[in-house]
């Protein structure tokens, strides 16, 4: 097996761990965005499948005409597994802002997500330089698409740990069954200028030192 598919088993295995692991997390945190994130990590896994089957063709010593036609296969089942990725991407957004429902804490959901944030880069930019080499336009597709989970682990990140400091004390929920943030129990202050600051009582004013 040569590292190129290696490469890809790699992601394979990664995508299958982190699917479960999301699902398993988004359903005991009940978190929309951590579900999801685990359903992407399955659409990621069949675009890999489909890639492993093109360089296997290659492997075995298959003639040009068919690697080429595996080739297109695979870049346009790609594609499709892009618009797939970026349908998740509207849907769960428009989902969450809906409901309005606010990331959840979830410190496995937390450990998920640092760990494709740190991962996926690296095995996309290995992908990049195996399609660089082999010339496979479908390879390189594939590789950005694993770049494309990296960012999503970067927004579900930001969105988790968010949630982990908003003291629960200033969260209420309304009439609705909708959660909110009840801006008098936080008291922010807010800098005017000189030695101004504005609270949600009004403006105060701090005498500086002499």
């Amino acid at each position: 097996m040569t590292w190129t598919e290696l490469l890809v088993v790699g992601t394979m295995a990664y995508n299958a761990v982190e699917a479960v692991i999301a699902i398993v997390a988004g359903v005991q945190a009940a978190s929309i965005a951590l579900i999801g994130f685990g359903l992407d990590s399955v659409i990621e896994f069949l675009a890999a499948a489909a890639l492993l089957w093109r360089l296997r063709l290659e492997a075995v010593g298959a003639s040009c005409e068919g690697i080429e036609r595996g080739e297109r296969r695979v870049h346009r089942f790609v594609g499709v597994t892009f618009m797939a990725l970026s349908v998740y991407v509207v849907v769960v957004a428009g989902w969450t802002l809906w409901a309005r429902e606010a990331p959840r804490e979830s410190p496995l959901g937390i450990g998920l997500a640092v760990a494709s944030l740190t991962l996926m880069p690296l095995i996309a930019w290995g992908k990049l330089r195996a399609a660089d080499v082999i010339g496979s336009a479908a390879l390189r597709a594939e590789a950005k698409e694993t770049l494309a989970c990296s960012y999503l682990s970067f927004t579900l990140l930001l969105g988790l740990v968010r949630s982990i400091y908003v003291d629960d004390a200033a969260v209420t929920t309304d009439a609705k069954g909708r959660t909110k943030i009840d801006a008098a129990r936080i008291d922010p202050l807010g800098r005017l200028g000189g030695g101004e600051y504005s609270t949600m009582e009004g403006v105060v004013t701090v005498p500086r030192p002499a």
